[in-house]
């Protein structure tokens, strides 16, 4: 009876681990990993922010990156156990470009993903960088095993001016299926993105992102350096309803703290925090 009993709650906690994940990535027209806290704070806005975490989803970034470059971020999700999100990415530098290694993972016991990805970037100058992610994406659903796909993706970054930065990403190139119908794998999204430096003190962003059987999404968000050390972000999504807001902090000039919220009307609040450390001085408007 008691055996009986543990193998209806763990079934029961599967279904429900996985319905949340199926409604969540509905809401959001997306199935995506954590990146950084910074990007959730800005709506989904990160193909073109230069932080380490941000790599992982514009591989082009890593052209820009210093010497050495890591980020440690953490979500979660509508303050449940199961969808807990963790990122962490680390850059270096090489003579035109740079490499990284990323690695997120999503969920806990009952209902995991796990994704390891190798990054290059090229710099060809300042109105354009190239690079190329290759990634593991695993799934692993409890008494059900696990399985293993392949993510190939490429991101561009560029300056227009000196107060104008656009970059693209073309993420899961060799997917065509959706992810439940491919046991795991990540569909195909686009993400185009344009930043506008207003001024020392203020950052708009915006992009475009389009998953396949998914509908277009907006972003758009904001960020507003207060003082030298204390940075304040919003932004919104549409298809999904997303609302975000954050505070970045610099106790030092090469360390920052990342602290945010994520509001979404059906799942509720999401809670983010992240670090970043780079062997330079952080810049602000990156």
């Amino acid at each position: 009876m008691e055996k009986l009993s543990f193998l209806v709650v763990t079934k029961l906690k599967v279904c429900f681990s996985l319905l949340i994940f199926v409604i969540s990535n509905r809401s959001f027209s997306q199935v995506e990993h954590l990146s950084s806290a910074r990007i959730l704070s800005l709506g989904g806005c990160g193909v073109m922010l230069k932080d380490a975490g941000s790599t992982c989803v514009n591989p082009g970034i890593l052209a820009h990156q210093p010497q050495l470059s890591s980020a440690l971020n953490y979500q979660n999700n509508f303050f449940t156990k199961d969808l807990q999100n963790t990122s962490f990415s680390i850059a270096g530098k090489l003579k035109n470009g740079g490499v990284g290694i990323g690695v997120r993972t999503y969920g806990t016991s009952v209902f995991k993903q796990l994704e390891v990805s190798g990054m290059y970037g090229l710099r060809f100058d300042e109105r354009f960088s190239l690079g190329i992610a290759l990634g593991v994406n695993s799934i692993f659903i409890q008494n059900y095993g696990s399985k293993n796909n392949l993510n190939v993706s490429v991101g561009i970054y560029g300056k227009l001016n000196h107060s104008l930065v656009y970059a693209c990403s073309f993420r899961n190139l060799e997917n065509t299926n959706s992810f439940l119908m491919n046991h795991g794998s990540l569909p195909p999204k686009i993400i185009v993105g344009l930043q506008f430096v207003s001024s020392e003190k203020v950052s708009i962003y915006s992009e475009i992102e389009k998953t396949i059987s998914y509908p277009i999404r907006i972003k758009v968000a904001v960020e507003y350096f207060t003082i030298k050390h204390v940075a304040f972000r919003f932004g919104i999504a549409n298809s999904g309803y997303l609302v975000s807001y954050g505070i970045g902090y610099k106790p030092s000039s090469d360390f920052r703290i990342d602290l945010g919220a994520t509001w979404q009307p059906i799942l509720g609040a999401s809670i983010h925090a992240g670090v970043v450390f780079e062997l330079r001085e952080l810049i602000e408007n990156e």
